[in-house]
């Protein structure tokens, strides 16, 4: 998967993070409960609604379409940087997951490591007559 794809994933992930938080804080804006305390002194709760029980199943459905994406995203992360032998960023983006993803997207180097020179196991020969 191609640095661009990850960022992409990643930012539509994050994206999708928030947009769910805020409508799932907007379903509770209509919650409301009414108290009354009579003579004797007693309180009364009445008149309890829930809010907007549509806009919380929206938020809810859009944090698990972010979570699936930003899961995706993570694991594809975990993928190239294994194959690019990056474990600098491969471990911590195992620990911390997504957000690393997304910092590697932006910073990390997606070239592999240039293959360093092995000496010969066997003596040199002397040139041949």
């Amino acid at each position: 998967m191609s640095k661009t794809t990850l960022r992409n994933l990643s930012l539509i992930g994050l994206a999708g993070v928030i947009i769910g938080f805020v409508f799932f804080g907007l379903s509770a804006v209509g919650a409301t409960a009414s108290t009354t305390v009579d003579a004797s002194g007693s309180t009364t709760l009445s008149n309890i609604t829930g809010g907007n029980p549509a806009l919380a199943l929206v938020g809810i459905l859009l944090l698990v379409a972010a979570g699936i994406v930003s899961l995706i995203a993570w694991i594809g992360g975990l993928i190239r940087t294994a194959q690019l032998q990056r474990w600098g960023w491969f471990v911590p983006m195992l620990i911390f997951g997504s957000i690393v993803t997304l910092i590697w997207s932006f910073a990390g180097n997606d070239t592999p490591n240039a293959p360093t020179f092995q000496n010969p196991q066997y003596p040199p020969q002397p040139p041949m007559r």
